[in-house]
């Protein structure tokens, strides 16, 4: 029988008594804290973050009222910018990136600062006719721009050159289009409403919808592994299996990640998956039911909403900075991964933050500190226990006192998580004979 004696603290940085090696042999699930940025605690004048992008050490933040950016720890208004609906943010080339907003067209800020705009007032008749941008992409010398209502724009060489229903071969409906992505031998994917996948090869136009076996027409989000490996997104409503891994190359559905395939977690109407340096999938959802997933090539993990420091269960966007932080845009602010603790393959041991190898069984008093980033009482509601598969072993709901929890398990490696009211801590915990 094992005792875990769990005490209130307050402070300012999380920290931990004990160290520990652990040497596992399978990668186990990950686990994360957060903070985030709000109104109430940042320079942001709302909490609605719609896209992210990271460059020459600077993130670009995304809202419906502007731009913002987070630079040397410090994130401030960028008042050169219109406080306009931004819809996407994408890289271009000499330390510039271009932006496109809810009705007011794209915007190219150069690396001076300036800002070029392109709308139907300012490219004309033959020009950019819809002024609603919903995704973006850079190619080779050239700008393709997905609108909602009049299809695909390419921008090059000052020109202007318009893809919709009316003028696309088999006429698929393209008019909105929900994400754009150009890969190598001059390809473009547009994802869209309710046409599926669309590719465009030269003058060859190939549409994958659900006749082709997509669990849905509406694709949210196209996330390129490589020229040949793709994960979708999909949508429409919170019904389906919406995270689909596709072999675009020989045209093959590799795997619709249903509940069996995801660790009991439902993937409903996805809107953004995000693969860091390390190859881990980080998927956003908009469904308001399901929260943010990480999924590393073995397992999956699901976050409630408030668990970790979250504050919402919509997620739009991701981005990864120079200090490898995942930033997560949401409904209610700016989310920031402060700390892993998770479990993965490497080559050395790895160094535990917590706590010391115990014989078992045995009885003991194992106190961890919490030091939280806000003054004040910790109400400590949660305690669980999981071993390397994610099966939970205990999973207990109190209001800590001084209270002591015994629970039987067997020798092994595990991950012991604490809950706050905003917050979640996972220590690494091995048991040995």
């Amino acid at each position: 029988m094992l005792f875990m004696n769990i005490k209130k603290r307050y402070g300012v940085v999380l920290n931990t008594i004990f160290f520990a090696l652990c040497f596992n042999q399978v990668q186990a699930q990950l686990t994360y804290n957060w903070n985030t940025f709000t109104t109430d605690n940042s320079a942001l004048q709302t909490s609605l973050i719609t896209r992210l992008l990271f460059f020459n050490d600077t993130l670009w933040i995304g809202t419906d009222k502007g731009l913002y950016f987070f630079a040397n720890e410090s994130l401030e208004k960028e008042n050169a910018f219109p406080d306009l609906f931004i819809k996407a943010l994408e890289k271009g080339t000499q330390g510039t990136f271009w932006i496109g907003t809810g009705c007011d067209g794209v915007y190219h800020r150069k690396a001076d600062g300036e800002y070029i705009a392109y709308n139907s007032g300012t490219t004309g008749g033959n020009g950019l006719l819809n002024d609603c941008i919903l995704s973006l992409s850079v190619g080779i010398d050239s700008l393709w721009v997905g609108t909602e209502g009049n299809g695909v724009f390419l921008f090059y060489n000052n020109t202007w050159t318009s893809y919709n229903s009316g003028n696309v071969p088999g006429s698929p409906d393209m008019n909105h289009i929900l994400d754009v992505e150009t890969t190598s031998g001059n390809q473009l994917w547009l994802g869209t409403v309710s046409s599926g996948l669309i590719k465009k090869t030269g003058s060859l136009w190939v549409v994958y919808d659900s006749l082709f076996g997509l669990p849905s027409n509406r694709v949210n989000c196209i996330t390129p592994v490589n020229d040949t490996i793709f994960w979708l997104g999909l949508g429409n409503g919170n019904q389906g299996n919406h995270l689909v891994k596709m072999d675009v190359k020989n045209e093959t559905i590799l795997q619709v990640y249903d509940t069996s395939a995801s660790n009991g977690i439902a993937h409903q109407n996805i809107w953004q998956i995000f693969i860091d340096s390390k190859k881990r999938k980080w998927i956003g959802p908009n469904n308001g039911q399901t929260g943010l997933t990480v999924y590393n090539d073995t397992s999956f993990y699901a976050y409630n909403e408030f668990e970790a420091g979250l504050r919402s269960l919509r997620i739009y966007d991701f981005e990864e900075d120079d200090s490898s932080r995942i930033w997560a845009a949401t409904f209610r602010g700016l989310s920031v991964n402060t700390t892993v603790f998770g479990l993965e393959i490497e080559e050395e041991p790895l160094l535990a933050v917590q706590p010391v190898l115990y014989p078992n069984p045995v009885t003991i008093g194992l106190s961890v500190y919490f030091q939280l980033s806000e003054i004040g009482d910790i109400n400590l509601r949660k305690i669980t226990l999981a071993d390397l598969t994610g099966r939970i072993i205990l999973d207990d709901m109190y209001n800590i006192s001084g209270l002591q929890i015994p629970f039987d398990v067997s020798p092994g490696c595990y991950v012991l998580s604490a809950w706050t009211d905003r917050q979640r801590f996972s220590y690494k915990l091995i048991i040995t004979n």
